[in-house]
């Protein structure tokens, strides 16, 4: 795909996105050519891409050509998860990477939630198409590497789950506004619980692959999640091999930031500090690449 092709092709998905508010539509931030570096952006569950964007005008200011998808069922009503598959999500995260690979030569990650579970897993399975991306840094906003819910891995068996999708349909109630949903989709749930277990499983080749391609990674978690585990960021972080370049964040208890507002500057009152180090992170791998 050239980068016109690209353009093009991610154009046409805005248009025919269903989201009715603007804000919640795919996006893209481009320069006037294919830059050295492009990042694709992949939002939360419940979520849309409206809680990448602050992320991706630094990103854009930066120099890089931006791409934001909108997962399959989001972005228009909470009903819409109840059928919505892993397969689905996949190859939403898939067009985004082949688009991204033609807008830059050097393609990042960045995911929120489950968008950080996406990353993962289509680094791990590479670009789709018969060219390879040239993988860069893997950017984690509270990742979804292990949920917090207990019951979870009991509720999604097959035998429970169509019964429990029968009578209590809704997983939960969440924090929604004009750009999240306010209901978690049990489906949805199970959905994202299948693909941690994937990643749980190729976590050994993911990690060695990514010491032979010298990925960096950077990660932010906060301590008072209670939807994914903030220490098994920690571990995943701590098990990258030695020479890995890294930046991980926790955020404190003190800190009172939660899940869902680490991305955005208006529910994060460290987010300067937040950008500061993103921005540290991206110089130090803009010289190594120098070197």
């Amino acid at each position: 795909m050239t980068y016109a092709e690209a353009v093009d092709a991610f154009q046409a998905r805005i248009a025919r996105s269903p989201a009715p508010d603007p804000d919640n539509k795919p996006f893209l931030l481009l320069h006037s050519g294919r830059t050295r570096h492009s990042i694709l952006m992949v939002h939360g569950l419940t979520d849309s891409p409206h809680s990448m964007r602050e992320l991706a005008r630094m990103f854009h200011a930066r120099g890089y050509n931006v791409a934001a998808v909108l997962l399959p069922g989001h972005g228009t009503r909470p009903q819409d998860l109840f059928r919505v598959t892993l397969k689905e999500w996949r190859e939403e995260t898939d067009f985004g990477l082949a688009v991204a690979a033609a807008l830059g030569q050097k393609v990042s990650l960045a995911g929120f939630s489950t968008g950080g579970a996406l990353a993962l897993d289509a680094l791990r399975r590479g670009c789709a198409g018969p060219a390879p991306c040239d993988f860069a840094d893997v950017f984690l906003f509270t990742p979804a590497l292990k949920l917090v819910s207990r019951l979870v891995p009991w509720a999604c068996l097959p035998v429970v789950a169509p019964i429990l999708e029968a009578v209590r349909p809704w997983a939960m109630d969440t924090r929604g506004d004009a750009h999240r949903y306010a209901k978690m989709a049990l489906n949805a749930v199970c959905q994202l619980h299948r693909l941690i277990r994937d990643n749980d499983a190729a976590r050994p080749a993911l990690l060695a692959d990514a010491a032979a391609r010298g990925l960096g990674f950077f990660a932010v978690a906060t301590s008072v999640d209670t939807a994914v585990d903030s220490g098994a960021v920690a571990d995943f972080m701590a098990a990258l091999p030695p020479e890995s370049r890294r930046t991980f964040i926790l955020y404190s208890k003190a800190d009172a930031i939660a899940h869902e507002g680490v991305t955005r500057p208006e529910t994060n009152p460290r987010y300067d500090e937040l950008e500061r180090a993103l921005l540290a992170f991206i110089d130090a791998s803009d010289r190594l690449e120098k070197e």
